[in-house]
């Protein structure tokens, strides 16, 4: 699946996929390149509740209680507009991590938590405590000036 976002002033949205994972493991490979991703280039998880839409300019994703996503530019991760710590927490990693064009979402339900890999490196837990909720696959979605392809998700 390819999502794109045309060129809107002044707003801010969220792809959210369509199916809602409530237990098993889930991997996701997303494929977004460094030079389309903006300011709020957030990855994670949301359930159904969490906005899509916003006007303005601004970093849905990590806004609600009800995602939880990681800025894979700034490296930081979100929940609640609480910046939950640095991340990705990996020996000798630069002080800013430079994210490939390709990297894997790995959602444990069975365990409530959330993870990130790239390039053969699992980076560790990013969240948990997200057992006995249904969550979906979310990105916030920002480009002023270009059509952006966001993700090409393949998920296992």
């Amino acid at each position: 699946m390819t999502m794109y976002r045309h060129p809107a002033s002044d707003s801010t949205d969220c792809i959210r996929g369509k199916t809602g994972f409530t237990r098993n493991v889930h991997v996701w490979e997303i494929g977004w390149k460094k030079p389309q991703r903006g300011t709020h280039t957030i990855v994670g998880v949301a359930t159904s509740s969490a906005p899509l839409h916003a006007r303005g300019y601004k970093a849905l994703v990590e806004n609600s209680s009800e995602s939880w996503g990681w800025d894979v530019v700034k490296n930081k991760l979100y929940h609640k507009s609480i910046h939950t710590g640095s991340y990705p927490k990996i020996n000798g990693s630069p002080k800013i991590f430079i994210v490939p064009d390709k990297f894997f979402v790995i959602l444990d339900m069975d365990k409530g938590t959330l993870s990130f890999m790239a390039n053969g490196i699992y980076f560790g837990v990013a969240f948990d405590g997200l057992k006995g909720k249904t969550l979906y696959p979310i990105v916030t979605m920002y480009s002023v000036t270009y059509v952006t392809p966001l993700v090409n998700l393949k998920i296992s």
